[in-house]
């Protein structure tokens, strides 16, 4: 029979091997989920375009929250939820249903997306952002970004809402 300090040792050695046997599973685990730089992996195209999807469709229900989500920070420092959300209530858009045609690649990780509603073509800029694509609305429409600085008459009659 081998000394105790021996198989103290020995007990050591196989408890600090499984450790770093699991830190190196763990490790593999979270690599998974990002780029090998460690940043958040890109999305994809065809998620950017059901981004685009799903935001007009927010859009034209009335579902601020959903709407909102996808707008990018510069965007948030510029509109508040609050205004964004009580413009929609006070002043719903008309509806209908859009449908996206395409999106390509811009300077400096831009994107544009062309998309009709109700008949005409319209262009958003989105951006990925920590993995999640997002929206600009004072690129795509600056006038409207204005707008919601407005309060809700002052909204209404600058945009002709009879709401």
């Amino acid at each position: 029979m081998k000394p105790p300090r021996v198989r103290q040792s020995r007990t050591i050695v196989r408890v600090g091997l499984v450790m770093m046997v699991v830190v190196l599973v763990i490790w593999g685990l979270l690599q998974r989920h990002h780029s090998p730089s460690g940043a958040p992996a890109s999305p994809t195209v065809n998620q950017l375009l059901s981004a685009e999807l799903t935001l007009n469709s927010a859009y034209a229900t009335g579902n601020s929250r959903v709407a909102y989500s996808f707008i990018d920070p510069p965007t948030r420092l510029d509109i508040s939820y609050a205004n964004y959300a009580t413009d929609r209530v006070s002043c719903p858009p008309p509806g209908g249903a859009s449908t996206v045609e395409g999106a390509v690649a811009l300077r400096g990780g831009w994107w544009a997306v062309r998309y009709r509603d109700s008949g005409v073509t319209l262009v958003d800029y989105w951006r990925a952002i920590d993995g999640h694509w997002r929206f600009s609305l004072l690129r795509s429409n600056p006038r409207d970004a204005a707008l919601y600085q407005l309060t809700p008459s002052a909204y209404a009659r600058a945009t002709g809402c009879t709401g």
